[in-house]
């Protein structure tokens, strides 16, 4: 059985836009093959669930935030960490992928602890407070298996600091309820499952390779590795949470304790990355980046606001903004071409697993650079690739010059087809639609 939990997450979605496919006659409907399935709006409808999950998870975080820090430290740190680094891939590139809801379950967690530490609210926990963090605590292993220690940690996290001391017993039924909450999702939608039906090929032949023990001096080349080669190194990927990762360890706040014993929880997740070829198989280090990035939020907006107190907006946004270029340029420039731009297969450098250190473009984030300055019409098309060449194709094929356009821009749209063009303006007009909705939520937090 794969992951099952993004694709339970998003069934309500699924389910509201497959009865479109319904009344259409779609093939889909049937049979569900390769072919019918891209094409069609019940993958669509897993699209906008996780569209709605990241931008449900933008505003949970700042909310969270604002119960310490003012409405600018708040907004740039939902900006540098969640808008100009990685992210954004995976909503728009990748979205089947089950990373933006693994991100959105552990934001839950850190919205517990963050405003459990400010304002007490747990110290009278209710039955719904325990089934919100019972489902979260179950969702976020079914979602990514290798969270099991977030799953066994998180509750005694939660509800265990209490007023700077640890203590179980004041919540020992609560945490309970969570656990056993938890235990149940995970027997019925993992345990017994694979009982029936067996665990499928991909997870048995690789889970002997991720916990193959390979030696100290091993791990420590791996994680510099992982940090600081022009590859997928964390340095170029995701800056902004490297900062936030210094701030954890080194700076004294408060939720320093529940936030570190979290990070302890990941620390598997590191194990695995390190082990693992490819950097995951895609766009960075997608196995540890997205279960970090929530813990390190609290920790960039104290040290975002240490240094604005001592240097001033001005000269801190002028050095981020130039340090997000590099992150930014990179996402917008992953697999622009199929050459130097993208993840390349290559069998001539040696997996992990062989004492090789990746299989791909060894220097991508070099290869951005170098087509800015020597290819620079090149680059402006490979960042535009996505929305603004759409809109071009639309404006050409309204005015009959479509045939005129460059061979990129007809590549990716041979032809014209509709419902293309519908989800595409679903998709832009949706970020509007949920500022619409939750408009209340949104002014009630920045007037706080």
């Amino acid at each position: 059985m794969h992951n099952i939990g993004a694709g339970i997450m998003a069934s309500p979605f699924v389910f509201a836009f497959s009865l479109i496919d319904r009344l259409q006659g779609a093939s889909i409907v049937q049979k569900r093959e390769k072919e019918n399935v891209w094409p069609s709006w019940s993958l669509f409808g897993f699209l906008i669930s996780t569209y709605f999950y990241f931008w449900l998870l933008c505003l949970l975080l700042y909310k969270a935030l604002r119960y310490y820090f003012d409405e600018k430290i708040s907004f740039f740190t939902i900006l540098f960490l969640l808008l100009l680094q990685m992210f954004p891939l995976y909503v728009f590139r990748r979205p089947v992928f089950s990373h933006i809801y693994e991100l959105f379950l552990m934001c839950i967690i850190v919205y517990f602890i963050l405003k459990d530490t400010k304002i007490k609210f747990l110290d009278t926990t209710s039955a719904f407070h325990v089934l919100i963090l019972g489902l979260v605590n179950g969702l976020i292993f079914l979602v990514r298996y290798n969270n099991v220690f977030v799953s066994l940690i998180a509750p005694m996290v939660i509800f265990c600091f209490r007023n700077g001391r640890f203590s179980y017993k004041e919540k020992i039924k609560e945490i309970i309820g969570v656990y056993a909450i938890t235990l149940f999702l995970a027997f019925i939608f993992k345990i017994l499952p694979t009982f029936v039906y067996g665990e499928t090929y991909f997870h048995a032949s690789n889970a002997g390779e991720f916990l193959k023990w390979r030696g100290p001096l091993f791990l420590i080349q791996r994680m510099l590795y992982i940090f600081f080669w022009p590859d997928m190194g964390l340095i170029y990927t995701v800056p902004f949470m490297l900062l936030g990762l210094y701030a954890l360890f080194f700076m004294r706040y408060e939720n320093k304790k529940p936030l570190i014993y979290l990070f302890l929880s990941l620390l598997f997740n590191f194990y695995i990355t390190a082990g693992v070829p490819h950097f995951g198989g895609w766009y960075g280090y997608r196995y540890i980046i997205f279960s970090l990035l929530p813990i390190v939020v609290f920790p960039f907006s104290f040290l975002l606001g240490k240094i604005q107190k001592k240097y001033g907006y001005k000269k801190i946004l002028f050095i981020f903004f130039a340090i997000a270029l590099v992150s930014t340029f990179s996402l917008l420039s992953y697999e622009g071409n199929k050459t130097n731009l993208s993840f390349i297969q290559d069998f001539s450098v040696k997996p992990v697993s062989e004492g090789g250190w990746s299989g791909g473009n060894l220097f991508y984030q070099l290869e951005v650079w170098k087509t800015l300055f020597k290819q620079p019409t090149e680059f402006l098309i490979v960042i535009f690739k996505g929305g603004l060449l759409y809109l071009i194709y639309i404006i050409s094929h309204l005015f009959k010059f479509s045939a005129e356009l460059p061979t990129i821009i007809l590549e990716k749209y041979p032809i014209f087809k509709l419902d293309i063009l519908i989800k595409t303006i679903i998709v832009y007009i949706f970020p509007f639609f949920m500022y619409f909705i939750f408009k209340k939520q949104i002014i009630f937090i920045k007037n706080k």
